[in-house]
């Protein structure tokens, strides 16, 4: 009972920093221009063994529960947090955690008798979960990625990752700190599935490094709101040379004002892209955060998972690198 507690706490929890970054955003070279011809029909073909289940989403902003059968949900999760350009192997491992970690949030939103299995994404449902939206994002390249988006949920529809007979809670993100971090250092419990792993490959990834800039008076009107006391000269605000961390890069500490603060909550309060970063402070623009990865950084790493595939690794060996101990099938 206590771990089910446990579980229950942590899920929660990665629901308070989900989403992850806006997925599937295409780069500069990728934005596709409006189509010059009627658009087409989509002619993909459902597997015979296909599951029938559904998924019940709340959309937050109507208060209507969604229900929608899982091959449709799951094309467009993938369209809304991958990017379609990326190797068919990372497609699959991306379809194959993300019904896993969907499954597992239906299983227990239905034992506990909810009206929905999880809310949605408001920056991306209904919109990206519709042939019109995916059609209006992507314009004449829409066939294409539609497409390869459905052809990697075909290849893996059904298959979800277990650990000791359980199906696990598959997070993920979108590129970690040049390693991942456990689930223990992030929501204070560990789960045996969901350790440190090397992933280097994200340092190649463009966004990989970015910067926070906060002035003098937002720091200190945003750190207040946490109940933070500031006292002295701005330069001494923050305890830069003791900040502490974990031995993947998260920042598990740090001292503001007459409180200790995590990473996490600087992360959340800033609109941090990790809770990996440094910390400098210039008296004349305030505060910057240089920050590395992008996400929560546990489980599996988007990018990681890409470039894993791109030295000829198949969505199963992606998935039980970044996944210790498990089985998928």
């Amino acid at each position: 009972m206590k771990g089910y507690i446990w579980l229950t706490v942590i899920t929660a929890l990665v629901m308070l920093l989900l989403p992850l970054p806006a997925y599937g955003r295409l780069t500069a070279e990728d934005k596709p221009s409006p189509p010059t011809t009627a658009p087409t029909t989509v002619t993909t073909t459902v597997p015979t063994t296909a599951p029938t289940e559904t998924f019940r989403v709340l959309d937050t902003a109507s208060g209507e529960v969604i229900t929608m059968d899982e091959r449709e949900f799951l094309i467009g999760t993938l369209a809304a947090e991958m990017y379609p350009t990326y190797h068919p192997e990372a497609l699959k491992a991306q379809a194959v955690a993300a019904y896993t970690y969907y499954c597992y949030r239906r299983e227990a939103a239905r034992a506990g008798g909810e009206a929905a299995d999880f809310s949605d994404v408001p920056s991306t449902f209904p919109d990206l979960y519709t042939v019109d939206g995916m059609r209006a994002r992507w314009g004449d390249r829409f066939e294409e990625y539609y497409q390869k988006l459905a052809d990697a949920v075909d290849a893996v529809f059904g298959e979800v990752i277990r650990h000791d007979g359980e199906i696990i809670m598959a997070v993920y993100h979108a590129m970690s700190s040049t390693a991942t971090e456990t689930a223990g250092v992030i929501w204070g419990k560990d789960l045996p599935y969901l350790k440190s792993v090397k992933s280097p490959g994200d340092t190649a990834a463009d966004s990989y490094h970015s910067t926070v800039t906060v002035s003098v008076p937002d720091f200190a009107a945003a750190v207040e709101t946490l109940e933070v006391t500031l006292s002295g000269e701005a330069a001494a605000w923050v305890d830069i040379a003791g900040i502490t961390r974990s031995e993947s890069g998260t920042v598990t500490a740090v001292t503001v004002g007459d409180r200790v603060l995590t990473g996490r909550q600087l992360r959340t309060l800033f609109d941090l892209r990790s809770a990996v970063f440094n910390v400098t402070f210039d008296p004349t623009v305030g505060f910057t955060f240089a920050v590395e990865g992008y996400g929560h950084g546990v489980g599996m790493s988007q990018y990681g998972a890409n470039c894993l595939a791109g030295q000829g690794k198949t969505y199963r060996e992606i998935l039980s690198y970044y996944y210790s101990d498990v089985e998928i099938g």
